[in-house]
C-alpha cells in the first residue's frame, strides 16, 4: 500500500492541514450538536409528559368506574398524542382521543407499573411515553401519556441533512481562505527567496528586504542579514588575509630570487656564495615563519586548532622564554627581566601559549632595538592568571594601537612580528584559551601587552582537551 504524501508546497501543505483540521472540527462539533439536540428534544419531551401526567392525575375520578365514553377502534390513524387512564382492575377509566386504537391500547397495557418514561413503538408510530401511577381517596391508578416523538426525529433528521450540505461548503470555503491567507503569509518568504537568489558574490553592501509586518518572518528576514554579515566579513578576512600573505611573501621571496640569481653568477668567490648561501637562509626561515603563523591562524579560523591542556607553571614558562631569547636580545643591547611569583599554576597549553609569550617577547625587544628594559611579569587574582610583557620602547602608534591585534598591522614601531602576525596569533591563543588580550601605551613611556586566562580551564574553543587537576 503506498504510503500518503504531504504535498511540497508549504502553501499546500498549509491548505491540507487546515482542511484536515476543519473537517474534523465540524465533525465532531455535528456530532455534538447532533447529540444536544436529541438530549434537549427529549428533555422536553419528558418534561412536557410529566406536566400532562400531572393534569391527568388531578383529574382522576375518585371511584373505581371505567369510562363508557371510550370507544376502542382498530385503526391507528391521527394519534398525535394520547392519555389514558387505567384501573387497578386492567379496565380503562378514562383515554384521549375517545376512539383509542386496540393496538395502542394492549401496548399500552404491557408496559408494566412506573413511574418511568420509555418508547414505545406501535406499527409505524414511535412515541415518547409516561407511566405515572397515582392514588387517589384509596383507588389505585396508572396514567399512561405519550406523544409522537416522529417530529422531534424529523427535526434531528433535518438538522443531520443540513450539516451535510453545508458542511462541504465550509470545508471548500475553509481550503480557499487557507489558500488566500497562505499566500498572503508566504508572499515576503517568496520575495526573501528572490533576494537570496539574486544576491552574487560581489554584492557586499546588498542585503535581503526586510518586510514590515514585525513577525517571524521579518525576524527571518533580520537573522538572515546577520548571517550575510558574519559571512561578508568572513569573506572580507579571507581575501585580506590572501591578499596581505601575497604582499608579505613578495619581499623574502624577491630577496631570495635575488641571492639565488647572484650566486648563480660566474666568478663568485667562496664567501660570496656563502653570504648569499646566509641571506637565503634567513629568508627560507622568514617564508617558514610566515607560513607556519597562516596555517595557525587557519586552524583558528575554522575551529580545528586544538589544545592540549595541563598544569603549566607560569615562573617556568617565561623563564624559559627569556632563556631563549637572551641572545637575540644581548645582540639589540636590551635587558630581560621576569618578575614572577613562584609557582604560579595556569591550566593551559604550554607549547601554544609558549609560542604567545614569545611572541610578545619577540615584538618588545624589536621595539627597543638600541638598547632598552623588557620585563615579562605574571599576576593572578582568585580565578585568572595575567601575563604581561612591558618595554621601554616607543610604544604603539596611537592610530593603530585600536587595530593592534588585527592580522598583517605594522606600524613604525615593527612592533608586530614581521610579518604583523605575532599580536593577531596571541588574540587567538587568547581567545582558545577562554581568555582575552589587551594592549596599552604606558603613561611613563613603552608599551605593554597582556594576556588575561582563566586558571582553571573555561574554554572559548569547543576542541581544548584535558581537565584540570
Amino acid at each position: 500500500m503506498t504510503a500518503l504524501r504531504l504535498p511540497k508546497s508549504v502553501r499546500a501543505r498549509l491548505v491540507v492541514g487546515s482542511t484536515f483540521a476543519a473537517l474534523v472540527i465540524g465533525v465532531a462539533s455535528a456530532l455534538i450538536l447532533t447529540l444536544s439536540l436529541d438530549h434537549g428534544l427529549s428533555t422536553s419531551l419528558d418534561a412536557a409528559l410529566a406536566a400532562r401526567a400531572q393534569d391527568q392525575v388531578a383529574a382522576l375520578p375518585p371511584d373505581n368506574g371505567a369510562d363508557e365514553r371510550v370507544a376502542i377502534i382498530d385503526g391507528m390513524r391521527d394519534v398525535g398524542a394520547f392519555a389514558v387512564v387505567v384501573a387497578s382492575d386492567g379496565t380503562v377509566a378514562g383515554a384521549e382521543p375517545s376512539r383509542f386504537p386496540r393496538r395502542l391500547l394492549n401496548a399500552v397495557r404491557a408496559l408494566g407499573p412506573g413511574p418511568r418514561n420509555t418508547f414505545l413503538t406501535v406499527g409505524s408510530i414511535d412515541m415518547r411515553v409516561r407511566v405515572e401511577p397515582a392514588t387517589v381517596h384509596g383507588t389505585h391508578w396508572t396514567v399512561i401519556v405519550g406523544i409522537d416523538s416522529g417530529q422531534a426525529e424529523d427535526a434531528i433528521d433535518d438538522v443531520q441533512i443540513a450539516l451535510a450540505i453545508v458542511g462541504p461548503i465550509l470545508l471548500v470555503i475553509v481550503a480557499i481562505g487557507a489558500w488566500v491567507v497562505s499566500g498572503s503569509a508566504l508572499r515576503p518568504v517568496n520575495r526573501l527567496r528572490r533576494d537570496a537568489a539574486a544576491l552574487g558574490t560581489h554584492d557586499v553592501a546588498v542585503r535581503l528586504s526586510v518586510p514590515d509586518t514585525r513577525d517571524e518572518i521579518a525576524d527571518l528576514a533580520q537573522t538572515f542579514n546577520g548571517l550575510l554579515d558574519r559571512l561578508h566579513k568572513s569573506l572580507a578576512r579571507q581575501r585580506d588575509l590572501v591578499a596581505d600573505a601575497g604582499h608579505e611573501l613578495r619581499t623574502p621571496l624577491a630577496v631570495l630570487r635575488t641571492e639565488l640569481e647572484l650566486a648563480d653568477r660566474p666568478g663568485r668567490s667562496a664567501e660570496d656564495l656563502a653570504d648569499a648561501v646566509a641571506h637565503a637562509r634567513i629568508e627560507v626561515e622568514r617564508l617558514s615563519r610566515l607560513a607556519d603563523d597562516m596555517l595557525f591562524l587557519a586552524h583558528a579560523d575554522d575551529g580545528s586548532l586544538r589544545l592540549s591542556c595541563e598544569r603549566v607553571d607560569c615562573y617556568e614558562l617565561l623563564h624559559a622564554a627569556t632563556r631563549a631569547l637572551r641572545g637575540t636580545a644581548a645582540q639589540a643591547g636590551v635587558r630581560l627581566v621576569v618578575r614572577c611569583p613562584s609557582p604560579l599554576i595556569v591550566w593551559a597549553d604550554p607549547v601554544v601559549l609558549r609560542r604567545a609569550v614569545d611572541n610578545l617577547l619577540s615584538n618588545a625587544v624589536r621595539a627597543c632595538d638600541g638598547g632598552g628594559l623588557v620585563v615579562a611579569s605574571a599576576s593572578t587574582d582568585a580565578d585568572t592568571v595575567v601575563l604581561t610583557v612591558a618595554d621601554d620602547g616607543p610604544g604603539f602608534d596611537e592610530l593603530l594601537l585600536p587595530r593592534a591585534f588585527d592580522r598583517f598591522t605594522t606600524g613604525a614601531s615593527t612592533r608586530s612580528s614581521g610579518s604583523g602576525l605575532g599580536l593577531a596569533i596571541t588574540a587567538e591563543i587568547a581567545s582558545a584559551h577562554g581568555g582575552t588580550v589587551e594592549a596599552r601605551n604606558a603613561a611613563d613611556g613603552g608599551a605593554e601587552v597582556s594576556v588575561r586566562i582563566p586558571r582553571a580551564a573555561t574554554p572559548a574553543h569547543p576542541d581544548l582537551e584535558g581537565t584540570p587537576a
